[in-house]
């Protein structure tokens, strides 16, 4: 007889159902029974066939008040004609019930390199219920903004607890000099919580840029050749990746990239990768290929490195991104 773990379903009312399965038996019935679990409600079903053997379940449901966050539960093993199903501290599955937490998002590399309106998320989440949610923000030292934050709708996870965030937009320029940005959250099921963040100081290190094409071997299949840019040497280590074919900028998915790892004989510098990779009869055309990094420690942001088939070696040139004025403007 196999003996299933139990499964654990928190749901929108305050209880926790514990499952124990009994399967692969013959002949059937089998009698299930809970131990230590008199202050729950159980409920038993009938077995069931499945080819040849049988399989049966019991669930039991009890209140979450009981549940704590080093409490957990197993079912156990079978004592003559009964499979004895065991509320006893385990380690296979936690029982969690832990209080709504808080968390505060810095804004996105992207948003910060094109020098625009960069966002800021503070999110609650774990929430039974919400609704009722306040953000307070703060910023230190004060500066005058017309910017209001934007406060989302109550999301519900799997577990069904909800999560509610709160984005304000920010200049790239406050953000970059090291300004403090502190979100308050008030809600019935926590105490007022505040979190703070600001802009890290470390190293700036530029990146070296390396774009080499695809090897004699691959080419020689005649079917997809990778294009690989190495962007290594630099500090701190996020920088922006991406593509262009010609002018016109590549999908995400038709380019990998890996990293930033910490370079294995660097001195706190980092290494990245990214790797297109195209037919080789897009490569044999008069197709220029693009690899654009951005980082904060160039000069403008952005380096670009370009490469085709005729060119014996990639062009380099540092470049500047220029926005549309839909993107807005900070004062």
């Amino acid at each position: 007889m196999k003996r299933g773990q139990e499964s654990r379903d928190n749901g929108d009312s305050d209880s926790i159902i514990i499952g124990c399965l009994a399967q692969s038996f013959f002949p059937e019935p089998v009698n299930m029974a809970w131990v230590n679990g008199s202050e729950g409600t159980v409920r038993n079903y009938p077995a069931a066939q499945i080819g040849n053997t049988y399989t049966q379940a019991t669930v039991l449901d009890f209140p979450a008040g009981q549940c704590t966050d080093t409490k957990s539960y197993q079912s156990l093993a079978e004592e003559g004609d009964y499979v004895l199903c065991v509320l006893a501290p385990a380690p296979i599955v936690e029982c969690s019930c832990k209080t709504p937490q808080v968390s505060l998002s810095p804004p996105s590399l992207e948003s910060l390199l094109l020098g625009t309106g960069a966002n800021l998320t503070c999110t609650l989440s774990g929430l039974k219920d919400g609704n009722g949610v306040k953000f307070t923000w703060e910023h230190t030292p004060a500066q005058s903004s017309t910017s209001k934050p934007i406060q989302g709708t109550p999301e519900k996870d799997s577990s069904g607890k909800y999560s509610v965030s709160s984005v304000l937009e920010i200049c790239a320029e406050d953000w970059t000099r090291g300004d403090n940005f502190s979100c308050t959250v008030s809600h019935c099921e926590i105490e007022n919580t505040t979190k703070t963040i600001s802009k890290l100081e470390v190293i700036q290190i530029p990146p070296q840029v390396y774009l080499l094409p695809p090897s004699a071997d691959e080419l020689a299949l005649n079917e997809l050749v990778s294009i690989t840019c190495l962007v290594r040497g630099h500090s701190p280590p996020e920088a922006l990746v991406y593509w262009l074919k010609g002018s016109e900028r590549v999908p995400r998915e038709d380019y990998i990239i890996s990293g930033p790892y910490p370079e294995p004989k660097g001195n706190n510098t980092f290494i990245i990768s990214s790797i297109l990779q195209v037919s080789a009869s897009e490569w044999k055309a008069e197709n220029k290929y693009s690899c654009v990094v951005g980082h904060e420690a160039l000069p403008l942001n952005f380096t670009q490195q370009t490469i085709d088939r005729f060119s014996g070696k990639p062009t380099n040139v540092n470049v500047s991104v220029i926005l549309s004025d839909v993107y807005g403007t900070c004062y």
